[in-house]
């Protein structure tokens, strides 16, 4: 814009005059279009705001709900891991080192105790052969105690085993002798009786045949005591308990998840020696 100067001795021609308003106009003019544009950028920048506004809480809606439903399945995810790990630590309940294994941890998850004799190779010629010691069966594992003290250590201990031999053997003349014989490892054990060689005999045969068909979980009392093995080497379950048992999952799982025992035939172990019968009696003549 032109600047005026007001001079009262001098007197403006009329086609200067004409020159100032056509410049005044023009500056209205351009000032009135500055502000429209102005305002119009504004509306447009409001309006630009204002549909970013619009956008950003959808966008927040829904990367706060995609949020939510991450969270949800890492919760889910992390339950599941977890409860895996408990179910794991349940099963694995008793598997610690066995030379940390105390008298007392051992009757607490024992299958059978009882005192019988272990045979030790004597190192002495004065020493003897055969040691009484306290047996214990505890899953798959025979611990062998000095003494029945609740803190005392395992002494010694066999882990039964699919390739393990349970047997009773004749190689010693004295006492009622179970062999448990696998590769580079073999113990003796002696009974003070035949009930008592009949109940560990078949007690760790029925261990190494339920380990045979590939069965890793925990073993007790009450699940060796629902199963029977047959002369043929075959696992059986009662006939109390149906071979289907969709509707009871907990009962499935009491039987240790084996399915179809009645199927599953053991590789033979060594039978146990049968005793000669008696003489037949010479027959009398009569007179």
């Amino acid at each position: 814009m032109a600047t005026i100067h007001n001079n009262n001795n001098m007197m403006e021609p009329p086609a200067y005059n004409n020159q100032l308003k056509d410049l005044f106009r023009h500056s209205v003019a351009s000032t009135a279009t500055t502000v429209t544009s102005t305002s119009n950028s504004t509306q447009r920048l409001s309006t630009t705001s204002l549909s970013e506004d619009d956008y950003c809480p959808r966008h927040s809606t829904s990367s706060s709900h995609h949020s939510h439903h991450s969270s949800s399945n890492n919760h889910s995810i992390k339950s599941k891991i977890l409860s895996k790990i408990q179910s794991k630590r349940e099963e694995n309940a008793i598997a610690i080192d066995p030379w940390c294994i105390s008298v007392r941890y051992a009757l607490e998850h024992s299958i059978c105790s009882d005192w019988m004799y272990k045979y030790e190779t004597p190192t002495f010629t004065f020493t003897k052969s055969w040691k009484k010691r306290y047996f214990v069966l505890v899953d798959r594992i025979v611990y062998v105690f000095k003494s029945t003290k609740p803190t005392s250590p395992a002494k010694e201990h066999f882990v039964l085993t699919a390739d393990t031999f349970v047997f009773v053997t004749e190689e010693f003349k004295k006492g009622y002798v179970i062999e448990l014989r696998k590769p580079h490892f073999k113990w003796y054990i002696r009974c003070d009786s035949v009930n008592q060689m009949k109940q560990w005999l078949e007690l760790m045969k029925k261990i190494v045949a339920c380990i045979k068909i590939g069965y890793n979980g925990l073993l007790t009392h009450s699940i060796l005591s629902s199963i029977k093995l047959t002369d043929d080497y075959k696992i059986l379950i009662p006939q109390s308990y149906p071979k289907t048992r969709p509707s009871s999952h907990y009962s499935r799982r009491s039987m240790t998840d084996i399915p179809d025992w009645e199927t599953m035939i053991i590789p033979p172990q060594l039978p146990p020696p049968r005793t000669k019968p008696p003489p037949v009696p010479l027959p009398t003549v009569s007179e």
